[in-house]
This record gives C-alpha cells, structure tokens and sequence, in this order.
C-alpha cells in the first residue's frame, strides 16, 4: 500500500514519516509481539521521546496496544488480544510461494517471476492472541475433503512458516482431540476468539521429538554428479534436526521425496527429479517414513536411535 492510497481511504492525519514508523510498530507486533520506544530510536535514528511520542499517538489512533508492565524502565507494548494492523495493507505481507534470493539490481541480473501467496493477517492475530491466552477458536475451515467449509472448534498450538504459507497445528476438539495441521488461508469465516481459558495439558510428542536427518546427492546419478551436487548446494556435514511434526514440510521444502511412491518410478526419472535424498541419522531408512504419511511413528524413532548405525526397522 502507498501512502496517498491510505491517505484517501482514512481520515487521519499524519506525515509520511510517522505512517513509516506506524508501519514498523504493527510489524513488530505482529510477528514479534512486542515493540518498545528503544527500537523505533533505534531503527529510525529519531530521539526516544519522538519515539514515545509515536507510541502514544499510534496507541491513540488504532488502540491496539497495552503496556506489558507499567513503571518499569524499559516500557514495552504488547497487541491487544483484538489486534489487527491499521497502517499495513493485506498487500504489504505477501510472501513469495518459493525461497529467492533477491540480487542486487543489475542490467546483467533478470530474476524469475515467483507467485507470491497472501498472509492472513487478521486470521494471524487472532491465531497468535489464542496461542498466548489458551484459548480456543471457531471458525468455517474448508478442505480438498470439504471444500464448502464446517465448523472447527479448535485449540491452537503452533504456527508452521512452509511453502511460502502458514499452517496452524492445532488441537482438533471435533475429532477426538488429535492434533491436526490446518492451512490458515483456508479459515471461510472470521476466528472467533472464545473467551474461555482451556487447559488440557497438550503433549504434542511430535512437535517436541527430534529427527536427525542426512541429506546427500542421490546414489542412483553416481559419484560424478555427487561432485556436482556439493558444487549447487551447502550440504550439511553434520545430521539436520528436524521436528518429526515439521519433517513432511522440511522433505517437501528442499524437494526431497515425501512418499514411498516416490521410489518406485524409474532409476533415470528419480535421479532427474530428485537430485538430492534423505535418511534418517546413519542409516539407509528414507527420511520419508518418518513424515507425514510415513509408516514409522516416535516410538520408532527411539528405537533407531538405540541401535547401531545400520539398524532396520521391520
């Protein structure tokens, strides 16, 4: 959004300057939750009572923000539990559907055009506002499975950050209290904060179980092309750990193989589409097994980790 755009469709008054810092502050308070007058000096090169000042008037001016511990010396802002940005338009938070590196501006450089996907902002806020306070949420969710949408009761316990798109992992109150992933642009209808405090004592064994993960250029194009591969990437030495819960977006991600399925096209197709491969710590095990539709679960996972390097499980 430009500033004359906003201009004309809000009456209020402000510079340039301050619709800049106004901007910074919802950032802030929407993905780190917190501003203080200290980081708009900072960022801005401005004096701390201009900074004090812009605080005040954003405050007067959308009232989102609440003092998280009145007379302390370092004075720091949190949302309200009803936040949603005033100064940042839907189209200031679009992120790109792949990763990019963005070079600098060169007549020599012509970057490739990357869709870029919409964040939900409001439906961040109140996902966020949830998560801190323990509450619950309803919203019309549609799916491949119910593309018209049902109402989901749910109990919101992380956001995922994959494929350029956020992903709520969440307890699922509608069927028998699993824990689900849910596609945030996905929720129809507004997310209905409930002002009930839930404790259910969630232990998510997936989100808190470590996968270690090897990835190394696929066998099947042999040794030269392992040479060429270390050439395209920065492969780790050491195993890359991984959320079990996360394992599935982190395999899609890189454009490792997700599935069993994957395996069984031919030798020539795989090393094509697949220039890189993954296994679980030292073994031959494909890293798949352990994501989302894998057949082995944490427990399996223990026992890996309990046998020697060419353990197998059956």
């Amino acid at each position: 959004m430009k500033f004359e755009d906003f201009v004309q469709q809000h009456s209020v008054s402000i510079t340039y300057a301050q619709w800049v810092r106004f901007r910074y502050v919802e950032r802030q308070l929407l993905w780190e939750r917190s501003v203080t007058s200290g980081m708009i000096a900072d960022t801005f090169h401005v004096s701390k009572q201009q900074a004090r000042k812009d605080i005040a008037e954003y405050s007067r001016i959308t009232h989102n923000i609440h003092e998280t511990a009145p007379g302390e010396k370092t004075r720091a802002f949190r949302p309200h539990g009803s936040f949603n940005p005033f100064f940042l338009g839907e189209d200031d938070l679009v992120w790109e559907s792949t990763p990019t590196i963005i070079p600098p501006s060169s007549p020599n450089i012509s970057p490739c055009f990357v869709l870029k996907r919409k964040v939900p902002v409001k439906a961040l806020c109140s996902i966020q506002a949830a998560i801190e306070g323990s509450h619950l949420i309803r919203s019309i969710y549609a799916s491949t499975r119910n593309p018209g949408g049902i109402e989901r009761n749910l109990l919101p316990l992380k956001i995922v950050n994959a494929h350029g798109r956020f992903h709520l992992r969440a307890v699922d109150l509608d069927d028998n209290d699993l824990i689900k992933d849910f596609v945030v642009t996905r929720f129809l209808s507004e997310i209905r904060v409930q002002p009930e405090v839930i404790d259910k004592g969630v232990s998510d064994v997936d989100w808190d179980t470590l996968v270690p993960i090897r990835v190394v250029p696929n066998p099947i194009n042999g040794s030269q092309f392992e040479a060429l591969m270390e050439r395209d990437y920065l492969l780790p030495k050491n195993h890359i750990m991984v959320r079990k819960a996360m394992l599935g977006y982190f395999l899609s991600e890189n454009r490792l193989p997700v599935e069993e399925k994957a395996d069984q096209i031919s030798s020539e197709v795989h090393g094509r589409i697949y220039p890189l491969v993954a296994y679980f710590g030292n073994t031959e095990i494909p890293a798949y097994h352990f994501g989302f539709s894998g057949k082995y679960n944490v427990q399996d996972v223990r026992r890996v980790l309990e046998v020697n390097s060419s353990g197998v499980l059956n």
